[in-house]
């Protein structure tokens, strides 16, 4: 069971998404279903004589569109790549206790990051990185459906779980699931999310 969850409104996700079906394509620059193509990337660091940090079992999902089996391949990474690098940055790297999270939000539009910053509480570890001294992943599983116009990916909605256990005045177990959506621009960016976090018990 976890405690009530809090969610975080996708920015213009809707409006956005119906763009993209149009065969529309925008963004701005910014710094469990079916599984057909899995990946693992790994994450974090650790030292030598600790347990090698968990990895992003990813998998292709829902496909609107054709697209050849390497160019899934190519997407898949591509995807959970950008999905990886703002859980890293938002939840496991950087030393704690701490508590500025402000750089937590790679490959996020201009306006996606605006909303994430002002939920940081939720996107991030603000709400415990001061009364923690560690945080492992204990699950990382990532979804990925796919829109593609004439051959080309140009939408995806990425669903995952993300589950931590924490070290330090606060021992807890936290589980962060939901939806990114992307959009392709010079790069695959996260311009909506739908996310819930709480405590496990």
């Amino acid at each position: 069971m976890r405690t009530p969850a809090r969610t975080g409104a996708p920015v213009a996700a809707v409006l956005l998404v119906l763009a993209l079906l149009a065969g529309a394509c925008s963004g701005d620059d910014g710094g469990d279903g079916p599984g057909a193509e899995a990946s693992a990337t790994a994450t974090g660091s650790a030292a030598a004589d600790e347990p090698a940090p968990i990895t992003t079992t990813a998998s292709l999902g829902v496909l609107t569109g054709k697209l050849g089996r390497k160019d899934r391949a190519r997407f898949t990474k591509a995807v959970t790549r950008v999905v990886d690098d703002w859980i890293d940055a938002a939840y496991l790297d950087g030393d704690y206790p701490r508590g500025d999270f402000r750089a937590s939000f790679p490959h996020f539009t201009t306006g996606a990051r605006a909303e994430a910053l002002r939920e940081r509480d939720l996107m991030t570890n603000q709400d415990v990185g001061r009364r923690i001294d560690g945080v492992t992943a204990t699950r990382r599983v990532l979804h990925i459906d796919a829109l593609v116009v004439r051959h080309r990916p140009v939408g995806a909605t990425a669903r995952f779980v993300l589950r931590l256990r924490t070290t330090g005045d606060l021992e807890r177990r936290i589980e962060v699931a939901g939806r990114l959506f992307l959009t392709q621009h010079h790069g695959w960016r996260i311009f909506g999310y739908d996310v819930h976090k709480g405590a496990l018990t």
